[in-house]
């Protein structure tokens, strides 16, 4: 069973209503020793940590929503690390980036800015 603020985030990432996703996709730390992985990955039907330096597997993530939500907790003292995900889905295994494993590319302003129709750079931040 999941704590109910997760569930609560969980349901919001499967219906795309969160209004800050990387506020929960990603890892995040989670105390002293470990830290939280979650992603969402509706067609996967195995999801694994790996670190990216050595292609160690570090941890395994659970489905904990229906609709292809995995989490899991790795224990790591240190904190986050550079890691990819190992998915198995189809029949098929394959390593990906976690698209929440960067940081966001705009800040409050740039998100201001382009609401308002005033970003004067948005070659330089958007491509």
């Amino acid at each position: 069973m999941m704590p109910k603020q997760v569930e609560d985030n969980a349901s919001r990432i499967v219906a795309a209503t969160h209004g800050d996703p990387f506020s929960f996709l990603g890892m995040h730390e989670d105390g002293a020793s470990g830290v939280v992985v979650r992603v969402f990955l509706p067609a996967a039907s195995r999801v694994s940590v790996m670190r990216a330096a050595t292609k160690e597997i570090v941890g395994e993530l659970l489905r904990v929503h229906r609709e292809g939500l995995f989490a899991g907790r790795i224990n790591q003292s240190g904190g986050r690390f550079s890691y990819r995900l190992l998915v198995e889905a189809d029949g098929t295994e394959r390593s990906i980036d976690d698209p929440y494993s960067f940081p966001p590319i705009l800040g409050e302003m740039d998100v201001y800015l382009i609401a308002e129709g005033r970003h004067l750079r948005l070659d330089e931040k958007l491509g």
